[in-house]
C-alpha cells in the first residue's frame, strides 16, 4: 500500500486482524482479498475527490470490523478458494 517505512506492526493492528481471523475461523484468503478490494476502493486509496489525495488504506481502516472487510471482498470479481498469493507461497504457480 505504499505506507512509509515507519509504520510499525504494534499491538493494536495486530489484534484487529487477530480479531478477524477469529471472527471468520482463520481464513487468511478472506483478508488477503479484503486488501485487494481496499485497493479498489476510491475512498480508501485517496482517489475520491472529497479525499484530496489522503489515503485511508492502513490496518486499522481495512480491517476495522468484520462488516468492513466483507464490503471490501465484495469489491473483487472473481475470487479463487485460496488466495493467489497463497498459492504462489507454496510454489505452485
Amino acid at each position: 500500500m505504499r505506507k512509509t517505512d515507519r509504520t510499525i506492526f504494534d499491538g493494536k493492528r495486530a489484534s484487529q486482524i487477530t480479531a478477524r481471523l477469529r471472527e471468520n475461523g482463520a481464513d487468511v484468503t478472506e483478508l488477503l482479498y479484503a486488501v485487494d478490494g481496499a485497493l479498489r476502493d476510491d475512498w480508501i486509496m485517496g482517489r475520491a475527490p472529497k479525499t484530496n489525495g489522503q489515503t485511508y488504506n492502513g490496518i486499522e481502516t481495512i480491517f476495522r470490523e468484520r462488516a468492513q472487510v466483507e464490503r471490501l471482498v465484495a469489491l473483487v470479481p472473481a475470487k479463487r478458494p485460496e488466495h493467489p498469493f497463497l498459492t504462489q507461497q507454496k510454489g505452485v504457480t
